[in-house]
């Protein structure tokens, strides 16, 4: 999703560092795939 891709711009750029990266990224992941299973949920209603 858009959220993680800027996120990883981001670190790229410098703009977050290692720490932040490694810390969020996988939160980043679950949220994204909580976020999806609620979108194809409200698809089939």
């Amino acid at each position: 999703m858009k959220v993680h891709y800027q996120f990883t711009l981001a670190g790229r750029l410098g703009y977050v560092g290692e720490s932040e990266i490694s810390k969020l990224e996988q939160k980043i992941i679950e949220i994204e795939k909580v976020l999806g299973a609620l979108i194809r949920s409200l698809r089939k209603s």
